[in-house]
């Protein structure tokens, strides 16, 4: 399954989560990521309040009304948690 970041600010959903699309992504500064889904499927709250205390993948907060999720995302974080699964950087999908 992969999470594709386009230049353009969209993000595609690649083997899984279709239902979130379309979603975009944007940064709030180097450091901070913003992801807003898309799509019908509801908001994945439970989810990420289960989450957001560990801050596992970077996670940094969530915003239900506006369907963004916020991530620390530097060249130290080696993952993002979303949904309960691991994206990892990479050039390729093979999804």
């Amino acid at each position: 399954m992969c999470m594709l970041l386009q230049a353009d600010g969209s993000l595609v959903f690649r083997g899984g989560f279709g239902f979130y699309q379309p979603s975009t992504w944007r940064r709030a500064d180097n450091d901070i990521l913003i992801i807003t889904l898309g799509g019908k499927e509801p908001f994945p709250t439970e989810v990420l309040k289960e989450q957001l205390p560990k801050h596992a993948g970077g996670l940094l907060g969530f915003d239900e009304k506006r369907r963004e999720i916020t991530y620390r995302f530097d060249a130290q974080t080696e993952f993002l948690n979303f949904g309960n699964f691991y994206f990892y950087r990479s050039a390729t999908c093979h999804a």
